[in-house]
């Protein structure tokens, strides 16, 4: 979140970083990823209610208790919800899983990435945006 969250502040036009907001996935799943990523002017508002409408990047760190569920159906539930991008921060490994979509409107990520520690994370949809270590993510 650092990385992601100094990059934005860096710049006019870079969007909001924000974190723990509730997330609607489906009728029986709403979520708060560790960190969401929202392009210039479609971050909610701070006094909108809740659900959020879906981020333009979604941040998932590990958690012992959950990883399989993050990986599977809740990877599944944001892709069928349009998420263009997810990153799933794995401490354990010291890696990022990168899904996106290779251009808007895509149906299914049809990119996927597995970055160790020492590879640089970067986005298309980040102008000039780059990570090198899991830690200046999560």
């Amino acid at each position: 979140m650092f990385a992601l969250q100094t990059w934005a502040r860096s710049g006019r036009e870079r969007g909001r970083v924000l974190d723990r907001l509730d997330l609607r996935l489906d009728e029986h799943n709403v979520v708060s990823p560790g960190v969401m990523w929202y392009a210039k002017g479609r971050a909610p508002a701070r006094v909108a209610e809740p659900p959020s409408p879906m981020p333009d990047i979604a941040v998932e760190v590990r958690s012992s208790s959950a990883w399989r569920y993050d990986i599977g159906a809740k990877k599944a539930a944001y892709e069928r919800q349009g998420l263009p991008e997810l990153w799933l921060v794995d401490t354990a490994a010291e890696g990022v899983l990168v899904f996106r979509r290779s251009a808007r409107g895509a149906p299914t990520y049809d990119v996927a990435r597995e970055l160790d520690r020492r590879a640089s994370l970067e986005s298309p949809l980040l102008t000039a945006f780059a990570a090198t270590s899991t830690s200046s993510i999560r």
